[in-house]
Order: structure tokens, then C-alpha cells, then sequence
């Protein structure tokens, strides 16, 4: 099925800051943002049942929203005949989805839209089977045959299995940090120098091939 009318994605964006320089030295910024990405193009099949005999269209339901703040420090200051350089920034930011066109779910942990874009889903550990005489008294695990030893997984819909379910949001998006930080120092002396930086991120997950 063709996609009719087709929109153009658009981008509505705020952005507030603040610059300043105190004591001749140090120079501070600080930044607000607030972005909605709307007409985002999705896949549409959580708008048309598959009675109706053919593929969905995609269509330009999807909206999201991104905002946050950044911070930035810098330290410059002649010591003799030395200069001294030390700063920092920290950037946090966060996303939300307003509209991804999603089907309805028969459970509310399955839900996506109003959590972050590409967050880690799955089952929730509860520790590892000790014997048989628990695996008998838990609810059915629909994966595999369960033998003691094996991670035992919370029934959260509480329907007696434990199966696809069962997923639900357990950590961040696996594609955007939320954080991302960076600070260096420096020093320079009758034209020789010694310069650091340091970086990451936080408020990021990984997920772990072990096969």
C-alpha cells in the first residue's frame, strides 16, 4: 500500500544560554535546549490490521522530543611564566517519544512510546534456580528447557508465563548517552607544554554478545 500525502520531517527548537567571564579568568557557559521532531517517518502497521490483505504504508506519525543542558568551564591564567589551563563541560540530555504510530499492547510494560529512543528491553532476573523443586513451584519459562542453574525471570504480567510478555524497559538507550563529560588540564612553560584531556559517557547501555 502507498503512503499518501508525504510530509517533509520537521524541527521546532528553543534553545536559552549564558556566557560569562569572571575574574579575567574563568569563562562560564551554560545551555538549555528543547527540540520536537515532528513528521518523523514510521513504519505504520500498528494503525491497519492484516485482514485487510496487504502491507502497511509508512507515514509521518512519529514525533519526538529532546531536551537538556550543557555546561562548559575554562580556567586560563599566567603564573610567571607559566600558563595554566584547566576546564570542563558536561552535557545531559534526554528523549522522549510522543508518537511512533505504535499498536496497542495487550500489557502496559510493553509500551514504548513515551520512553526514549532504542532503550534496552528484556526480562527481569530474579537470581538462578537452586533445584527442581523450585523450577516446579515457578511460573513456566517458555524459552528453553529449565534446568537448575538457569536465571530464573519475574512473571511481571502475572499470567502464570514467563514469555516475550514479560519484556520491559531495563536500562537506557543503547545508541544515545545520556551524559557525556570531558575536562582537561594543561600547563605551558618558555614555550614547552604539557596538555591532558579525559572523556566519556554515562547513563548508557551495552549490550554483550557472549555467544
Amino acid at each position: 500500500m502507498a503512503t499518501t500525502d508525504p510530509k517533509n520531517e520537521a524541527a521546532y527548537k528553543f534553545n536559552v544560554g549564558v556566557e560569562a567571564t569572571l575574574f579575567n579568568s574563568l569563562n562560564v557557559e551554560l545551555d538549555y535546549f528543547n527540540q520536537t521532531h515532528k513528521n518523523i517517518w514510521v513504519e505504520g502497521s500498528g494503525a491497519y490490521t492484516s485482514v485487510i490483505g496487504f502491507s502497511a504504508p509508512y507515514t509521518n506519525d512519529g514525533e519526538v522530543n529532546n531536551y537538556g543542558f550543557e555546561a562548559k568551564l575554562d580556567f586560563n591564567r599566567k603564573f610567571g611564566d607559566v600558563d595554566v589551563r584547566l576546564g570542563g563541560n558536561i552535557l545531559f540530555t534526554q528523549n522522549e517519544i510522543k508518537n511512533m504510530g505504535e499498536e496497542p499492547k495487550a500489557f502496559d510494560n510493553l509500551v514504548e512510546t513515551g520512553g526514549p529512543l532504542k532503550q534496552t528491553r528484556g526480562l527481569i532476573a530474579l537470581g538462578l534456580f537452586k533445584d527442581q523443586a523450585e523450577i516446579d513451584a515457578s511460573p513456566a519459562q517458555n524459552f528453553t528447557t529449565t534446568r537448575p542453574g538457569d536465571i530464573k525471570y519475574l512473571d511481571l504480567n502475572e499470567d502464570g508465563v514467563i514469555d516475550a510478555n514479560d519484556k520491559t524497559a531495563i536500562g537506557y538507550s543503547v545508541t544515545a548517552p545520556e551524559i557525556y563529560y570531558s575536562f582537561h588540564v594543561g600547563a605551558e612553560w618558555k614555550g614547552i607544554g604539557l596538555f591532558a584531556l579525559f572523556q566519556g559517557t554515562g547513563r548508557y547501555s551495552a549490550v554483550l554478545n557472549a555467544a
